[in-house]
């Protein structure tokens, strides 16, 4: 009887320890940490195309100045950041991830020889395709200098003197930045120089450091629910509103009417993204009750198609009619 309660009694402080090891290692995780100590578990995975490309030494120094640890190895996409992060785990061990986050880097000069020959769509496309669990941003550097330089090597009666590329101005770059946006979910960032670029890779590695620890985004009701405060759903519902009221023949109810249904672009592309076929992808929108009206109109299908038309189509020429 006396080894039986001696066992008893060991267990019970065996039980205790473990949930006083717990206890401290669930404390331990959520403790606030310095800057220094978040930037300690993520390491900077630079592309060796990248680091050996003109700027890219410096981008490297300034990363390293930072106290950021980098891997430099080749990566799927050239001229690509990723990033790696060490996490706890709730029984106290660590585990390192790969984040969803991407950067690609061009020079100004490259992006523009891309627009020259059309080849920015296909490129996109793969790289949209290579990192497809990613949230992708096209960092393009020093792109206003490149395109001042495109612009100086025609003559002021417009032919050209050193080369045979088109004349290309920001309004060529617009259509490209949509099409990213929208078709693959990339966005677009421009940059003075190599420092301006180092700057902002680093900053992107301190908000990737700092996110785990930080409260969740409350719960809004629209997909940028990280950026926007409630109050503000009215003024952006009034802003698409606004945009699609520039569609050729598509009315202010029409429009109001696709806002109320899918208050975001995010929310429009998404829909058009789990449709079945291209088919009931352009009678989406059709037959959406038009409030405000007393007889009972809809958004017809010819305008459904054509808002069809604006967000999926692959020819930056396509004219709507």
């Amino acid at each position: 009887a006396t080894a039986k309660k001696q066992e008893e009694r060991q267990a019970r402080q065996r039980e205790k320890q473990e949930q006083a090891e717990r206890r401290a290692q669930e404390r331990e995780r959520k403790r606030k940490r310095t800057p220094d100590e978040l930037l300690s578990l993520v390491v900077v995975q630079l592309d060796t195309e990248l680091v050996g490309s003109p700027g890219g030494g410096e981008i490297l120094s300034h990363l390293q100045k930072n106290k950021c640890a980098v891997r430099i190895a080749p990566l799927p996409v050239s001229k690509s950041v990723l990033w790696g992060q060490t996490m706890t785990t709730p029984e106290g061990g660590q585990s390192t991830c790969t984040v969803a986050n991407a950067i690609v880097r061009l020079s100004g000069e490259e992006f523009c020889g891309m627009i020259g020959d059309r080849s920015v769509y296909s490129y996109c496309e793969s790289v949209s395709a290579t990192y497809n669990q990613h949230v992708i941003t096209l960092l393009v550097e020093a792109l206003d200098a490149a395109l001042r330089r495109n612009v100086s090597a025609y003559d002021r009666r417009g032919a050209p003197q050193k080369q045979s590329n088109p004349v290309l101005s920001m309004e060529d770059v617009f259509p490209v930045a949509t099409h990213m946006q929208f078709m693959h979910r990339m966005h677009f960032k421009s940059t003075t120089c190599a420092q301006d670029t180092a700057n902002y890779i680093h900053r992107a590695t301190i908000t990737i450091a700092e996110r785990p620890y930080k409260k969740p985004p409350p719960d809004l009701p629209f997909s940028e629910a990280d950026v926007k405060p409630r109050r503000e759903l009215g003024s952006l519902q009034a802003v698409w509103t606004a945009q699609l009221e520039l569609l050729p023949k598509l009315g202010s109810t029409a429009a109001q009417a696709i806002t109320r249904e899918y208050p975001t672009v995010r929310r429009l592309c998404d829909a058009y993204a789990h449709t079945a076929n291209d088919d009931a992808s352009a009678r989406l929108v059709a037959r959406l009750p038009c409030a405000q009206l007393r007889e009972a109109r809809t958004v017809g299908p010819v305008a459904s198609s054509r808002l069809y038309r604006v967000f999926t189509s692959l020819d930056p020429d396509e004219k709507l009619t």
